[in-house]
């Protein structure tokens, strides 16, 4: 039999362990209920989006591809280029928490005249696996320029995995004259349909010929055609950055003159 004092204490000490469980905060800890973050959606971010507590969810991860005007990886993706400009990364989903099932991948608003693209947009995960796709964002040649962050997230019977990247665009478009002096004219470049661009953007003639070269233009007010003496060597660009706005410019190689022309408008 024990004696009185040893069951008085084991009784208290009893008492006092369903104090200290009664008092725990469920909450905080594996399984659960609250206290806890919202997933990372900071810009560039890896995200695992598991619910606290574990469960089915959907982790993504996107890396730039190599030449793509961007550094950085996990939250820290940062992009710079021009009007024009294009940037791919690689997207891969990851099945955690035992999730499987269709995933779909997709932006959110974009900046003006941007577009951005998942190849695939939606991909299926088995339980435990990945899934790959490529983003391709482009800047159109009127595209909204200077700071800009573009957020993305997925869509599925999981929640959602949200994350992103910073991009800065700089008010400068560059249009490539190559072989012997071909113009650009996709996208625009037509008299119906000229390149399209912001007003006060630069815009450069880049000579990607094999040999020296002379922009002509007609003439108007700040588009004037390049000294007749001043032959443009491979790899360097004429630019203007004409005041009009809502004229067409028309231009071409004078030097030599391969009987195509090119036309810009600034908006």
């Amino acid at each position: 039999m024990m004696p009185a004092t040893a069951k008085s204490f084991a009784s208290l000490l009893f008492a006092a362990t369903l104090v200290s469980a009664s008092g725990c905060d469920v909450g905080s800890g594996p399984g659960g209920g609250g206290g806890g973050d919202e997933p990372d959606a900071t810009p560039g971010s890896e995200v695992d989006a598991s619910p606290q507590g574990g469960g089915a969810a959907v982790g993504v991860a996107m890396v730039p591809q190599a030449n793509s005007g961007c550094t950085g990886t996990g939250a820290s993706i940062a992009c710079n280029g021009e009007l024009g400009a294009t940037f791919m990364f690689d997207v891969t989903a990851t099945s955690t928490g035992g999730f499987a099932g269709d995933v779909t991948l997709s932006a959110g608003t974009l900046p003006a005249n941007w577009t951005a693209t998942f190849a695939p947009a939606t991909v299926t995960l088995t339980d435990g696996g990945t899934a790959n796709s490529v983003l391709t964002v482009r800047v159109g040649s009127n595209g909204a320029v200077g700071a800009q962050t573009l957020a993305m997230t997925t869509s599925s019977s999981a929640p959602a995995a949200n994350w992103g990247a910073s991009f800065t665009v700089a008010n400068i478009y560059t249009a490539r004259v190559t072989d012997t002096c071909t113009l650009p004219n996709s996208p625009g470049g037509t008299a119906g349909d000229p390149i399209r661009l912001p007003a006060g953007a630069a815009f450069r003639m880049l000579n990607a010929t094999g040999g020296g070269i002379i922009i002509h233009a007609d003439g108007q007010e700040g588009f004037p055609h390049q000294d007749t003496g001043a032959v443009m060597a491979v790899n360097d660009y004429y630019e203007v950055t004409p005041p009009l706005t809502g004229t067409v410019y028309e231009w071409y190689c004078h030097q030599p003159d391969m009987g195509q022309r090119s036309y810009v408008r600034f908006d």
